[in-house]
C-alpha cells in the first residue's frame, strides 16, 4: 500500500479553501433570512459544503470523482470548524443573533 501525500495534501487544500467559501455562503443566506429554521441551515450547509467541494474540484483540477467526494468531505468538516472558530471571534454570528439584532 502506497499513501498518497500529495494527493491527501491536496484534497485538504482544496477543502480548506471551499470550506471558507462554504461558510461565506451560508453566511450570506442567514443574513437575507430566507431560511429561519435551524435544521434547514444545517442541512443547506452540508449540501453546499459538497456541491462547492465536488463542483470546483471538478471544473478546475484534474483530480476524478472520488478524491472529488473526499474535498466535498473536507469541505464540510473544514467549513464546520472555520465557522467556529470565527463564531467564536465574533466575526461571524449564528442565525439566533442575526434575529435578536433585526428585532432590537
Amino acid at each position: 500500500m502506497i499513501f498518497k501525500f500529495d494527493l491527501f495534501a491536496s484534497t485538504l487544500w482544496l477543502g480548506l479553501l471551499c470550506g471558507t467559501l462554504s461558510s461565506l455562503a451560508i453566511q450570506k443566506i442567514k443574513q437575507t433570512k430566507l431560511i429561519s429554521n435551524k435544521k434547514r441551515i444545517i442541512l443547506l450547509s452540508a449540501f453546499i459544503d459538497f456541491i462547492l467541494g465536488i463542483g470546483i474540484t471538478l471544473q478546475f483540477t484534474n483530480l476524478n470523482l472520488s478524491a472529488s467526494l473526499c474535498v466535498g468531505l473536507f469541505t464540510y468538516i473544514g467549513a464546520e470548524t472555520i465557522y467556529e472558530k470565527l463564531k467564536s471571534k465574533g466575526i461571524m454570528k449564528s442565525l439566533n443573533d442575526i434575529l435578536k439584532e433585526e428585532k432590537e
